[in-house]
């Protein structure tokens, strides 16, 4: 159940909203993100070697936890 004025989704104590420089650029970081995971698509289609394929995943995985990080550095610091 949501309480007033948050999202379903949103755990106690998140109540700030990201500023609009933080959310431009965490929306840019995602979108090259999404193209990884694109390009990493045809790499499948196209039965391109497995290691390469993995190690295009594990930069996928380095980029969301850098993204992660940095909201939640950003979060902690209040800005």
């Amino acid at each position: 159940m949501a309480m007033a004025g948050f999202d379903a989704y949103t755990l106690r104590g998140y109540s700030c909203k990201m500023k609009a420089k933080t959310q431009t650029a965490c929306r840019s970081r995602l979108n090259r993100i999404e193209g990884q995971v694109r390009g990493i698509n045809r790499m499948i289609e196209d039965n391109r070697y497995c290691i390469d394929v993995l190690t295009q995943i594990q930069a996928v995985r380095a980029a969301l936890r850098a993204a992660g990080a940095r909201q939640d550095s950003e979060r902690d610091l209040g800005q």
